[in-house]
Formats: C-alpha cells, structure tokens, sequence
C-alpha cells in the first residue's frame, strides 16, 4: 500500500477494526437513530402533530421539491432530530480527547471547585450518561423537543452529525409531507455540505 501513514497504521489487524468502526458509525448508529427518531415522532401524537405543521406550513404545495436548506431552518425539526440522537447514542464507552497545547478548567456547578487538567491528560467521557444527565435534561427519558427551542445554553450539547440529518431529509420528510423520494432537492447539498447543523 503506498501511503505517508506510519507502517503500523497500514497493518492488516488497523484496517480491519478502522473499517468496522466506519461500518459501524456510517450504518448502525444511522439506523438506530433514525428507528429511535421516526418510533418517537408517531409515539408522541403532539409531536407528530407539531411536526406536521411547521414541515406543512414551510412546503405547503407537497408536489414541489423539499430543499435543504429550507429544511435546516425549521426549529422544530432540529429539535426533533436533536432529540432523536439524544436518545440513540450509539456507543456506551468513553471517548477520549486530549487537549495538546492548552489547560482545561472545569468548574464543577455542584461545590463550586475549579478544576485545572493540564495540557496533554487524557480525560475521557460517556456520551450516554451526558444525554441522561438529569441536571442537564430533566426528565432525561422523556422525547422532549421543547427542550432544545429557545435555550441558548443547550447549544453546547448539540449533536451535528450529518449522515443523521441526510438520512432523516431522505426517509422522514417524504413520510410526514408526502414527497417523493425522488423528488428530495438538496440531497447533492446534503451530501456535500460541511456546515454544522443545526444554525
């Protein structure tokens, strides 16, 4: 294999568990979003209903293509998505992230105790016990959309992944308007994107 990686990246045992885990991102965790997302949305009638209504009421004539972009400005839509991914973390273990060049504070809301990590510590976190964090999302079992519109300080929690966002444009918005699927304008942009999402 020709590549500038270092010869213990091009091993065999490598690439077979960086192919699973892009297998694994790129489909499981998709379709356990978008089951988890589409479950809730027809489980939760007020939802379905609010739904609805602003996807009617952004594309009302249903023989037009639906856009992208139009689609990225519906608050009520990024709330559901953001709420559907919120429930179906894929993976349970810790991510790791190290900060190379720069200190982390962490000010810890409970004692009020500043913690200074220095430059290059692994710290690690789970996903899945952030997303049922009671302090950040009360009532953290219960598919609440409401709790991602107007509250500034749930941005930082926001997860932008676009797979999630081309697939629920391509499968959800044709079952709750009644577009065809080959009429999904957009799907290129989607595609090509790199915004962060929701703005």
């Amino acid at each position: 294999m020709s590549s500038k990686l270092p010869d213990s990246e091009k091993t065999l045992p490598h690439l077979v568990q960086n192919g699973g885990l892009i297998i694994s991102a790129g489909t499981v965790s998709t379709a356990w979003a978008l089951a988890v997302g589409v479950f809730y949305v027809l489980h939760e009638p007020s939802v379905l209903q609010k739904l609805q209504a602003e996807l009617v009421a952004a594309v009302p004539d249903r023989s037009t293509s639906v856009d992208l972009i139009q689609l990225e400005q519906l608050p009520y839509l990024a709330a559901v998505i953001q709420e559907a991914l919120r429930l179906s973390v894929g993976g349970t273990h810790r991510s790791q992230r190290i900060s190379p060049n720069e200190a982390t504070v962490f000010s810890d809301r409970d004692t009020g105790k500043t913690w200074c990590i220095p430059s290059g510590t692994p710290m690690s976190m789970s996903h899945f016990l952030l997303f049922r964090d009671e302090t950040i999302f009360p009532n953290h079992e219960k598919f609440d959309p409401e709790r991602w519109l107007g509250k500034p300080s749930m941005d930082r929690y926001v997860i932008s992944q676009l797979p999630f966002l081309f697939l629920i444009h391509v499968l959800t918005v044709p079952l709750l308007i009644g577009t065809s699927l080959r009429s999904a304008k957009g799907l290129e942009t989607a595609l090509a994107s790199t915004s962060q999402w929701p703005k």
